[in-house]
């Protein structure tokens, strides 16, 4: 009897209470990892915070908040990266993107890394579907081939950027009041193949485009929702 109560009572218990104690220890420590002015220890803070939102599934949108926030504070719009921090931007970018899209009872997390920017990546088939993107301002990025499905691009900036065969179904294309009303805005990018007609387009503008075949958005142009510049 007292065997029976120690293996499914006691044990079950004390393992569950390790375990978070175990997750707040780690937190802990990402945390100050993540004060550093190391980009390879700023990595392996976001590193630690991956393997967490991973390990703990009930912790998931907790660890992605503290990731967004992060890269919200580390790269705002108007501050160009150097170098170094490059690495960090994308193990981040990287980390959030890998991780499911879907809770438990089948919502999806919240992903906001709004007002952030990318720059001098290659994001070649990155998924930010359901991703909060409004006012980012991404520049000389590779991201053919990547999802912005369901995403909110009010007001981003895509400026000598590649989006051959992006997927930008149901992406939102309008305007971000938050950055004084500015447009989402395709400037010297590459479209070819991205099947832009499926966006959900209220205010965007197109400049220094590719070859785009424009047929599948001439409502969107005669209403004026979409602007070639």
């Amino acid at each position: 009897m007292v065997d029976f109560l120690i293996n499914t009572l006691l044990k079950p218990f004390f393992a569950e209470r390790m375990r978070v104690l175990k997750y707040f220890s780690q937190r802990a420590t990402a945390e100050a990892l993540l004060t550093s002015s190391s980009p390879s220890l700023l990595k392996k803070g976001l590193s630690l915070l991956f393997e967490l939102a991973i390990s703990y599934p009930y912790k998931r949108q907790e660890v992605v908040n503290q990731v967004t926030e992060f890269l919200r504070t580390k790269f705002p719009q108007d501050s160009p990266v150097s170098g170094p921090d490059k690495d960090v931007l994308e193990s981040g970018l990287r980390s959030l993107a890998a991780l499911p899209r879907l809770d438990q009872n089948g919502y999806p997390f919240n992903f906001d890394i709004h007002q952030i920017r990318v720059q001098d990546l290659n994001l070649t088939r990155t998924n930010f579907r359901y991703f909060s993107l409004w006012g980012c301002r991404f520049h000389n990025v590779i991201l053919s081939h990547s999802s912005f499905e369901d995403a909110d691009l009010g007001g981003a900036v895509f400026d000598n950027c590649s989006l051959e065969y992006a997927n930008l179904k149901s992406a939102k294309l309008c305007a971000s009041f938050m950055d004084h009303n500015r447009p989402a805005r395709f400037t010297a990018t590459r479209l070819w193949g991205a099947n832009l007609q499926e966006a959900n387009i209220a205010c965007c503008e197109l400049q220094n485009f590719d070859n785009l075949d424009l047929g599948p958005v001439q409502q969107q142009i005669a209403q004026g929702c979409l602007r070639l510049l």
